[in-house]
């Protein structure tokens, strides 16, 4: 016991020795960039035009579906609806109702 007397607060040196810890981390930015919403909706949409059947299972085409509506809205109005619309139009053919 008296050996842990000296060292009154232990456990917050452990913090206090690393302050930098997460200095270093990538900081994201505030909005994300159009091209790179671009690049990932026609890629999307570019799978599901390629498929014959569609290219996931249910769970996952609706989280595309919901992936897809919401990063649409970074892009502007009549390109979002758009390519909305043509992923959409994809998604019936393939059989599933947008």
């Amino acid at each position: 016991y008296k050996q842990w007397m000296n060292y009154p607060n232990r456990q917050t040196d452990l913090f206090a020795a690393h302050p930098d810890l997460f200095d270093g981390r990538p900081k994201q930015p505030a909005t994300p960039e159009p091209e790179a919403i671009r690049v990932r909706l026609h890629a999307m949409r570019s799978e599901a035009r390629a498929a014959e059947r569609m290219p996931w299972d249910a769970r996952q085409a609706k989280v595309n579906g919901i992936i897809f509506h919401q990063m649409a809205n970074w892009l502007p109005e009549p390109e979002r609806d758009t390519l909305r619309a043509a992923f959409v139009q994809e998604l019936v053919r393939l059989g599933r109702p947008g």
